[in-house]
C-alpha cells in the first residue's frame, strides 16, 4: 500500500504543470447552452500537448474557440501566450455572453479597441443571428490594447499607436507616405523629407514635425 502511494505521489509530481497566465472562458448562448474554452501560458516542456481542437461538427450547437495556425482550439496552451483571436460560432439569433470562470495571472478580453482584463464574471454581451460566424472580434491578450490614438515622430520615422479599427493614411505635405495598421502598437513609418518643417495629418490630426 506505501509502495502504491508513493508510485501515484511521484506520477502526479510528474504531471504538475505550472501557469504563468490562463482563463477559463464560457460562452453562454440565449437558449442558456453553454461551451467552455481554455487560453493558459505555461512553462510545461510540452505545451502542444495540453491543447485540444474543437469539435464544431454538430448542429445547433454553439461554439467558443481559439484560433491558431489556422486550427480551432478549444484548450490552447503555449509557452509564450501571444494575442489569440477568439471565435464564435452562434446557434440561435439573440444576446450572448461570454463568461470567465477561471483566471490565472493577467490576460484581458480584447473587443475591438476596447481592452478589459478578465476576472471572474461577465467579460462581454453581444448579439449575433442564427449561425452567424464571428471569427475578427475577440481576441485574449497579454497587454492591453491602446485606448487612444498616439502620433510621435522621432528618429526618421512617424510612430503611431492606432487603436481604432481602421487602417490610417500617413499624409506628409499632402503626399501619402504610409498607413498606421489597424489595431496596431506602435507602427512605424520611415520619413524621407527634406530638413525642415512638415505638415503631417493622420487620423483627422494636423501636426507639425521638424526633420533635421
Amino acid at each position: 500500500m506505501i509502495f502504491s502511494l508513493l508510485v501515484i505521489a511521484a506520477t502526479m509530481n510528474v504531471m504538475a504543470i505550472n501557469y504563468s497566465a490562463k482563463a477559463v472562458l464560457k460562452l453562454v448562448a440565449p437558449d442558456a447552452q453553454e461551451w467552455i474554452i481554455t487560453v493558459a501560458e505555461t512553462d510545461f516542456a510540452n505545451p502542444a500537448a495540453l491543447c485540444a481542437k474543437a469539435n464544431t461538427s454538430v448542429e445547433g450547437v454553439a461554439y467558443m474557440y481559439v484560433i491558431s495556425g489556422g486550427q480551432n482550439y478549444q484548450t490552447f496552451a503555449a509557452n509564450d501566450l501571444a494575442d489569440m483571436p477568439l471565435g464564435i460560432m452562434a446557434s440561435v439569433a439573440g444576446d450572448y455572453q461570454i463568461v470567465a470562470t477561471e483566471v490565472i495571472g493577467d490576460l484581458y478580453l480584447a473587443d475591438g479597441a476596447n481592452t478589459t482584463k478578465i476576472a471572474v464574471g461577465e467579460m462581454a454581451t453581444f448579439t449575433a443571428t442564427a449561425g452567424e460566424v464571428i471569427n475578427d472580434r475577440f481576441q485574449v491578450v497579454k497587454t492591453p490594447i491602446p485606448t487612444e490614438f498616439k502620433v510621435c515622430h522621432q528618429y526618421g520615422k512617424i510612430i503611431v499607436d492606432n487603436p481604432t479599427t481602421e487602417p490610417m493614411d500617413v499624409v506628409l505635405d499632402g503626399a501619402v507616405i504610409g498607413q498606421a495598421a489597424a489595431q496596431t502598437f506602435a507602427s512605424e513609418v520611415p520619413v524621407t523629407a527634406a530638413a525642415g518643417q512638415h505638415t503631417l495629418e493622420i487620423n483627422n490630426q494636423t501636426l507639425i514635425i521638424s526633420v533635421q
